[in-house]
């Protein structure tokens, strides 16, 4: 049986390749162009969903997973309380409920940045219990 999230996943990459199809071609690069870099970002890292799909928001009951690079003693999993709140023990609350994975993310960052703790923190976390929805 399927989980929430796998199906979610699915659906969000069917989507992608629906519209990766509908993208009109371009014409090919003249050759000053091809001696540039071209740096491009995955579609999984970008900040929005596809079109067409509403990313999921955390909520009480929602189960995350956060780790920090380089600071596998940071890592937490831990489950967003009804008033929206998360502890890390690091740096204590941290109000989650109503942001996106990557929203949590960046919060997750700045908290540890302003408290002196890990300066530009590279923050995952993971949603591994869907509840409040």
């Amino acid at each position: 049986m399927m989980t929430r999230a796998t199906i979610f996943i699915l659906t969000a990459l069917f989507c992608v390749m629906l519209v990766g199809c509908a993208q009109p071609s371009r014409a090919p690069l003249a050759s000053a162009d091809m001696q540039k870099p071209v740096v491009t970002r995955a579609v999984a890292e970008t900040d929005a969903p596809p079109p067409g799909m509403v990313e999921y928001r955390l909520g009480p009951g929602d189960v995350v997973k956060i780790s920090v690079s380089n600071k596998p003693d940071l890592g937490i999993e831990t489950e967003v309380a009804q008033d929206g709140k998360i502890s890390f023990p690091p740096v204590g609350e941290i109000p989650l409920g109503g942001y996106t994975r990557v929203g949590a993310e960046r919060a997750v960052s700045e908290r540890l940045d302003s408290g002196g703790f890990v300066q530009q923190a590279h923050v995952n976390l993971l949603i591994t219990q869907y509840r409040s929805r």
